[in-house]
């Protein structure tokens, strides 16, 4: 099953010919599935068109990549799901998934495991929201195969032992401990426990305040120095990160705290440093994503760190 046969495919391109490739939520309601949920009995990921890596861990939760495109979502509505977590760091393309009739639900989270609240959080979302639901990070091999392991211990709907073995099949990587510890050290929630986790479900996660922000700058890079560390490839200790990823997530990180009422209220001068720096690591961005030489691209991320030391120096240190 690792490649969609002809017959599926042909159900799933009728059916959004049939939709106009644009589904509203009534066609949503209205239509069937057209494919089946891939099996818990299978021993490796499914993939689908413009959907990878899919692992099913429960009655109605899959864990997998992030969709690609129109056929992605198309993919995903054939095969009856009704909501979509993400817990990439990257900001859902929640018009697209609207246009199937796939509400989106961004929670996110790092490599290193997942707080209790968090695991109550994503838990809540599904036991109370439409299912089947899919759960995605970037490539579906490590962050959601765990976020789908803990969410499957809070709700008591599965044993430790299965767990390890679909995450397994999702192909998490041994040294992301914090994972593989979801599907072996997360306890069952009561019903007092889930009911008192966050009922918010955003369609796309924002950090509040300029300490929540901050964090998430340093996360990122450190991300991108790890890359650096490995001559700009991906680290052998953190499979899942490549440089693309981590300059793109930085940047996004500094220029989303450039939005923040904080910022703003600091005056002209703290959002000026700020922008030099989310400018700077614009640059690099684009310089990864061009493919330049090694030390070019740690010349950039160096302008970035003393963007931002100029900024701590006289607004921190």
């Amino acid at each position: 099953m690792r490649h969609l046969n002809t017959i599926a495919l042909a159900a799933l391109l009728a059916l959004a010919a049939a939709c106009g490739s644009v589904r509203t939520d009534a066609h949503a309601e209205a239509a069937s599935p057209t494919l089946l949920l891939p099996s818990m009995e299978l021993k490796e990921p499914a993939d689908f068109p413009g959907l990878h890596n899919v692992v099913r861990y429960a009655d109605r939760l899959m864990s997998g990549a992030q969709p690609e495109g129109e056929e992605g979502f198309a993919t995903l509505a054939a095969l009856g799901v009704k909501t979509i977590i993400s817990v990439d760091g990257g900001k859902p393309d929640v018009d697209l998934a609207a246009r199937y009739g796939l509400r989106y639900v961004h929670l996110p989270i790092g490599y290193s495991g997942i707080d209790p609240e968090r695991k109550a959080h994503l838990a809540r979302a599904v036991h109370e929201l439409p299912g089947p639901v899919y759960l995605h990070c970037h490539h579906g091999k490590h962050r959601s195969a765990g976020a789908a392991a803990a969410v499957v211990m809070s709700l008591g709907i599965g044993d430790s032992a299965t767990l390890l073995g679909r995450m397994g099949v999702s192909g998490t990587a041994q040294n992301y401990k914090g994972m593989w510890a979801c599907a072996s050290e997360t306890p069952q929630l009561s019903a007092a426990q889930l009911a008192s986790a966050p009922a918010e479900f955003p369609s796309v996660y924002r950090t509040s305040g300029m300490v929540d922000g901050m964090v998430g700058i340093d996360v990122e890079n450190d991300n991108v120095k790890s890359c650096e560390r490995a001559k700009w490839t991906s680290p052998e200790d953190h499979p899942d990160m490549f440089p693309a990823k981590a300059s793109g997530g930085l940047a996004r990180a500094l220029h989303s705290l450039l939005d923040d009422a904080e910022t703003k209220a600091k005056g002209e001068e703290f959002v000026g440093l700020m922008k030099a720096s989310a400018n700077a690591a614009d640059a690099l961005d684009e310089a990864v994503k061009a493919g330049k030489a090694p030390d070019e691209l740690s010349g950039l991320f160096k302008k970035v760190g003393q963007s931002c030391k100029d900024c701590h120096t006289k607004y921190r240190d």
